[in-house]
């Protein structure tokens, strides 16, 4: 018996859910068209619901923006004591 599981590619450019048919599943794989695959891996994460993939993808967005937010910042300030940098 089949089940529709939700896979999340993490590293495409363009956030995307796709619907997949999962023939089994355990708690750390997924087989689907008679393979197995890992719930998650370094491309790829399944969910049990669409909502799950897309609040997963709507925190990790987050947490990314919060991340370059504070690269910025930082950059900010190096700019600053680069311009503020007087010959002696």
């Amino acid at each position: 018996m089949s089940k529709t599981m939700f896979e999340v590619c993490k590293y495409s450019s363009i956030p995307k859910i796709k619907p997949v048919e999962v023939e089994r599943i355990t708690e750390k794989s997924v087989w689907i068209r008679g393979l197995r695959c890992k719930k998650e891996t370094n491309g790829e994460k399944f969910f049990e619901s669409h909502q799950e993939a897309k609040d997963w993808l709507l925190e990790r967005s987050k947490r990314r923006i919060e991340a370059f937010e504070r690269r910025l910042k930082s950059e900010k300030q190096n700019l600053a004591l680069i311009q503020a940098i007087v010959l002696i």
